[in-house]
């Protein structure tokens, strides 16, 4: 008998749950309706169920979101990493063009670059020597 009690429903604790904030309790906790019947076990659980369904498939996607923003922070920074190398490789380029145009002089670069000839790549040959005619 005492599985099957509800305090709920004990007709002795009625004063004790018509407090109003202990009433307000019940209401937000899904065990009684707004009108006050009690509502039934099966119905309170798959209530329960549900809600804790929604939280969970709602803290998921808060989870996805987050980890697909910092996916793409990371791609950002590559490509900004990336994009600093490029720079700072043509910088050096550019510093040692300076220094072996003050040291020999341009005309013997040009002599250079343009004997140069490399077997593996005739891209090199040609990207130093536009390099060279754009100045």
């Amino acid at each position: 008998p005492l599985a099957q009690y509800n305090s709920l429903k004990d007709e002795h604790l009625a004063g004790y749950f018509n407090n109003r904030a202990k009433w307000r309790h019940l209401v937000k906790a899904g065990l009684i309706t707004r009108t006050g019947e009690v509502v039934p076990e099966p119905v309170y659980r798959l209530k329960m169920a549900r809600k804790e369904h929604k939280r969970h498939v709602r803290d998921m996607l808060a989870q996805a979101i987050v980890h697909k923003s910092l996916d793409l922070e990371r791609k950002r920074q590559v490509d900004i990493r990336r994009k600093l190398e490029e720079i700072a490789k043509m910088e050096h380029v550019r510093r040692i063009k300076v220094r072996l145009e003050t040291e020999t002089g341009r005309s013997v670069i040009k002599h250079y670059f343009s004997k140069v000839n490399f077997q593996d790549s005739s891209s090199y040959s040609v990207r130093h020597t536009s390099l060279l005619e754009a100045e």
